[in-house]
């Protein structure tokens, strides 16, 4: 996300804390930043001669705009002198721009008329509703870039921000976001680092252009087992290394590591040493079978020698996929079947089994005997059951 911060504060006008708000808003976007992909361009002494010139060269995904606003535009610097614009010279400026910015942050007073005429060029515009104190400005601005920066909708930042500017200006004022012709406002600025997953078999018919399938069961084999597959969006550009791992111990298969045919780091630990494409990384040859939900983590490390890191449990990563970004646009019985799939996997996940395991095999339980904490061992095991296959089937290592 470019972010071109645009200033102009006449001598004669009160001052408009500039200092203040570019010091708070590059602290918490660097806060944020964690792939480093966030750019913040100040130019706290712009002239309105200059601003298409600057669009045009810095080509910004959002211009946030200080200035004073006064009915029917805006009052810019000229020297020591002050310069009022008039909103159809102002959107003009918008209009010269062959790449438009995604969203203009208006940060003026009365900017409401101006938002509506410069929503018509862009596609966003957030503006205030009336006179606006320096306090609100900045504490609702650096709110709303915040969200914005760590990967929230424009809506959710916008939705988050002006509860705050409501409450420091005491209900005075309010802001508005100005939408123009076939813009959502759902569109995120930031691609943030997260995890990922989808049903194996369910993709593989797509990618085959075969027939829908639209029953649980053709969704898993005959234990009940999912095959998954776990992918990373939003990868640094210069990702040298993926480490996708899990601390559930129903991973860990204690039979071969004594036998020394297998190591526990093997064992809960995925590896991957390739570049992103698109900002993506799957482990497409390295597909997770379950029956139980767990939580999974993810390092991405860089060429910079930087760990970016993420957790999420393999459900959260199919509801992100197929529901939150549709990845993978599905009609409505498939959604249904695939929400049923999560939710089978959510009442198997492996704590929950390990405590059903550990309930039926404490040794004060009354008679327990050697069978009924076998046969529970075999339940729970089941039920907790995970497994990891490779391409190549002579290197296959199981989860059990």
């Amino acid at each position: 996300m470019r972010i071109l911060y645009l200033a102009s504060n006449p001598t004669e006008q009160v001052s408009l804390a500039l200092e203040r708000e570019m010091t708070e808003l590059q602290r918490r976007l660097m806060a944020v930043d964690r792939l480093g992909t966030i750019v913040f361009k100040p130019l706290p002494h712009l002239k309105i001669d200059e601003l298409s010139t600057v669009i045009t060269e810095f080509r910004p995904d959002v211009v946030h705009l200080s200035v004073h606003g006064r009915r029917g535009g805006v009052v810019f610097a000229d020297g020591d002198d002050e310069k009022f614009v008039a909103i159809p010279h102002f959107v003009a400026h918008f209009k010269a721009v062959r790449v438009k910015p995604k969203l203009v942050y208006l940060s003026a007073c009365d900017g409401g008329k101006l938002a509506k005429a410069l929503s018509e060029e862009v596609p966003f515009v957030l503006a205030m509703t009336d006179k606006v104190t320096n306090e609100a400005a900045i504490r609702s601005a650096v709110k709303f870039y915040e969200w914005l920066g760590g990967g929230s909708t424009i809506q959710e930042a916008y939705d988050i921000s002006r509860p705050l500017l409501e409450t420091v200006e005491e209900g005075a004022v309010s802001s508005n976001l100005y939408a123009g012709k076939d813009s959502s406002a759902d569109s995120k600025l930031v691609d943030v680092f997260r995890m990922m997953a989808c049903f194996t078999k369910l993709e593989n018919t797509r990618r085959k252009k075969k027939p829908p399938l639209l029953k649980v069961r053709d969704l898993c084999d005959r234990s009940g087992n999912f095959e998954i597959e776990a992918g990373f969006v939003g990868c640094p550009r210069d990702t040298q290394q993926l480490i996708m791992f899990s601390t559930d111990d129903t991973f860990v298969d204690q039979e071969a590591i004594d036998a020394g045919d297998d190591w526990i780091e093997s064992q809960m630990t995925w590896l991957l040493r390739e570049p992103p494409v698109g900002g993506e990384i799957w482990f497409e040859h390295q597909t997770i079978e379950s029956e139980g939900d767990c939580r999974m983590y993810g390092i991405a490390v860089t060429s910079t020698e930087e760990c970016i890191t993420v957790s999420s449990t393999l459900t959260e990563a199919l509801q992100r996929y197929y529901f939150d970004e549709k990845y993978h646009p599905l009609g409505e019985k498939q959604q249904a079947i695939v929400m049923e799939c999560i939710k089978s996997l959510v009442l198997n996940q492996g704590p929950r089994a390990r405590r059903a395991f550990q309930a039926a095999t404490q040794s004060g339980a009354p008679r327990a005997n050697k069978g009924t904490k076998e046969s529970a061992r075999k339940t729970a095991k089941k039920g907790a059951r995970k497994r990891i296959r490779k391409s190549n089937k002579k290197s296959a290592r199981r989860r059990s």
